[in-house]
């Protein structure tokens, strides 16, 4: 049975076994729809979700006063730093689930770049990170009780494999949500390193009705985002995560561009 707030209704919540499957399309791999998913429905993908600390760099405003030598050598120096911190939290993170089933090691193997041999962990993980994690940036308690956030410091959420292998498109079917759990729901074993306020729960909200069989995406980017011109947003999924969006959005917004130009 739904459960109703106000004049909206919401499904109850259902484990992402239940509903999705992994499988690969031939080109990559995706998350399908098992079953029928109805418009509102909420997935919890019941992923190991890995927080960790991170560096936030320099803002635009600052890195654009900088020298393309000067911003070279930062960009390495930040790198350098952050692929020590990876590494340095991910001993420590498996060291910390070391008895939990399946290993943090083995599920981190399905993660897209693959370890290459020789490869260090740390260069590994950062190239994992930046294609599968989750940016939020920190919110700070202020004198006056109130919250803002600290520009300085940023952390990373992985959502450790199933998290992980839910492609983008600029008109997604999901919209993923991280939430903090109000009681404890499909948690037999940890889910996550974050404690206390920080222990959040990786969910998935339909936004459409999916069909049996069709692959589920979700959007990479935010609204602002989407909203900007294909162009642009093309170009930034490219720079970002190195793939050239072919999304039916996109396709649809090329279209009208070319049509505009020939009138």
């Amino acid at each position: 049975m739904s459960k109703s707030h106000g004049k909206k209704t919401y499904a109850p919540f259902v484990a992402f076994d239940q509903v999705f499957k992994i499988e690969d399309s031939g080109v990559e791999q995706g998350v399908f729809a098992a079953v029928n998913v109805k418009r509102t429905q909420v997935i919890c993908a019941d992923s190991f979700v890995w927080v960790l600390d991170d560096l936030a760099g320099l803002d635009e405003e600052s890195e654009s006063k900088l020298s393309v030598r000067q911003q070279l050598a930062y960009a390495n120096t930040l790198k350098t730093q952050q692929t020590k911190m990876y590494e340095e939290q991910y001993v420590k993170l498996c060291e910390k689930f070391s008895t939990r089933t399946p290993r943090i090691e083995d599920e981190m193997r399905h993660l897209h770049p693959k370890q290459l041999p020789e490869e260090p962990t740390g260069e590994w993980l950062y190239n994992v990170l930046k294609i599968n994690g989750w940016l939020r940036k920190i919110q700070v308690q202020n004198e006056e009780g109130g919250h803002k956030v600290d520009e300085s410091r940023i952390q990373i959420m992985l959502c450790i494999y199933k998290g992980s292998k839910f492609n983008h498109s600029c008109r997604p079917s999901l919209e993923p949500r991280m939430i903090l759990p109000t009681k404890k729901t499909l948690r037999d074993t940890p889910y996550t390193n974050a404690t206390g306020k920080g222990a959040y729960d990786f969910c998935l909200h339909a936004l459409i009705d999916v069909p049996a069989g069709e692959q589920v995406t979700v959007s990479y980017i935010d609204a602002d985002e989407i909203d900007q011109n294909v162009v642009e947003r093309r170009k930034y999924l490219q720079e970002k995560w190195g793939f050239e969006c072919d999304c039916v959005k996109c396709r649809e917004d090329l279209r009208k561009m070319q049509i505009e130009r020939e009138n």
